[in-house]
């Protein structure tokens, strides 16, 4: 015969876990009304799962655990078998009729009452509870999966308010923001939601309060096509069940370009630099002339996006004769990182620019508190060396990368004979 367990609930707490916080992860977890767990610690043990089998008894053990429960497993014990009725002895006295007869209703005493076989009405009400638990079990199983369901709904609803705020700051700024503070959004997190991030590509994550078997949030993903206007929401991926998804919600992602891109097609201006020596290509919403560093031959940028641009420019001749470019990077770089708290390298492929010697670098840093990321490109022409430092937020530099990069390549030495004639 299978053995069976009872499981046990102890009216205390896993080491390094707190009491409310158990019974109200117990509350999500089981589905039950916060004052119903709470009563169960009230006494001190409580039986919360009857005559399971060990696989079960173990699945439950785990799931109660993981909210920092202390559960045990108690082997079921199983009532003894019933005595058989002892066979009339051998030497049992006969009369002359034979054998003793057995009493019938009508022959025995009215002082002694007659014995009654107890066990089938013990079956039949075992029968009948067994039914009833049966009965109460997948009642209870109804009403959980029911409430799941509504907590799914609740949470949907919350997200297509999220993604309302999104495409509102989409169409007044013209870009796709990569998180919550960016987007400014607004989250006061119904009892259904635990958590809602969003991410780059301005795809949201949703962690929902429901809990996995391992006691995790389970989680849905929403992205947006951005080559839409408005923007059209797909939702994916993510942990949350096949019977408590949404229809429209595959676990694949859908196909369409997740990337982080303006909407409109990005506009660049040439400027000239030192004399009409030199010509660069910004964005044509950048500013020229920004007070960043009275050092550089060049500034620009955008400060309502926090992106900006410097250019530097230092004669050959000023340095010794064996310093060579790699060795002027090093110390162009270390001047500025001691600056800056927190250094962190980035690993970075080459950048080539037409008519120039480089070394690319990226790094990551704070300053004053503040998280930037940085692109350092050390140039030399055999005449000059040239420092093109790029900084922006850190959250924001993959979106800006693009300006970037072209911004580095489209550096230019226009000829002596053009510049004259200008």
């Amino acid at each position: 015969m299978t053995e069976k367990f009872n499981l046990v609930l102890h009216n205390r707490v896993a080491e390094g876990h707190n009491l409310a916080e158990v019974q109200q992860r117990l509350a999500q977890r089981t589905k039950l009304p916060l004052a119903t767990v709470q009563r169960l610690y009230q006494q001190p043990t409580a039986v919360v799962k009857k005559q399971v089998d060990a696989t079960t008894a173990e699945h439950y053990c785990r799931a109660l655990r993981a909210c920092g429960a202390v559960v045990e497993m108690q082997p079921v014990v199983e009532p003894a078998e019933a005595v058989a009725p002892a066979a009339v002895a051998a030497d049992e006295p006969v009369t002359e009729a034979g054998p003793l007869q057995p009493q019938t209703e009508a022959s025995y005493p009215a002082s002694q009452p007659r014995k009654r076989n107890w066990l089938l009405p013990a079956v039949v009400a075992a029968l009948v509870l067994i039914a009833g638990v049966a009965a109460a079990g997948w009642y209870y199983l109804q009403q959980q999966a029911l409430q799941s369901q509504q907590q799914v709904r609740q949470a949907l609803v919350f997200v297509r308010d999220i993604q309302q705020q999104v495409e509102t700051f989409v169409a007044q700024a013209d870009y796709v923001p990569i998180s919550n503070a960016e987007a400014g959004l607004e989250l006061q997190y119904p009892a259904s939601v635990a958590a809602l991030t969003l991410q780059e590509g301005a795809c949201l994550q949703l962690r929902l309060s429901l809990l996995d078997d391992s006691g995790e949030n389970y989680t849905l993903y929403f992205s947006p096509d951005v080559h839409q206007q408005p923007l059209h929401w797909y939702c994916h991926g993510g942990t949350l069940p096949a019977e408590l998804r949404p229809a429209d919600c595959p676990q694949q992602r859908p196909e369409f370009p997740l990337q982080n891109t303006a909407f409109k097609a990005r506009q660049y201006q040439t400027v000239t630099i030192a004399g009409q020596v030199l010509s660069l290509s910004i964005p044509a919403d950048w500013q020229v002339g920004l007070e960043l560093n009275d050092a550089a031959l060049f500034a620009a940028g955008n400060p309502d996006q926090e992106v900006y641009h410097l250019l530097l420019r230092e004669p050959l001749a000023d340095f010794p004769h064996e310093l060579n470019l790699q060795d002027y990077a090093v110390l162009a770089k270390n001047q500025l990182q001691q600056q800056l708290q927190q250094v962190q390298e980035v690993g970075v492929n080459p950048i080539a620019v037409e008519g120039f010697t480089s070394l690319h670098y990226q790094f990551t840093a704070m300053d004053h508190q503040v998280p930037l990321h940085y692109q350092l490109l050390v140039l030399t022409d055999n005449q000059y060396y040239y420092q093109m430092l790029n900084w922006t937020l850190a959250g924001r530099f993959a979106r800006y990368q693009q300006d970037f990069t072209h911004l580095l390549q489209s550096l230019k030495k226009r000829p002596a004979t053009q510049a004259e004639k200008e």
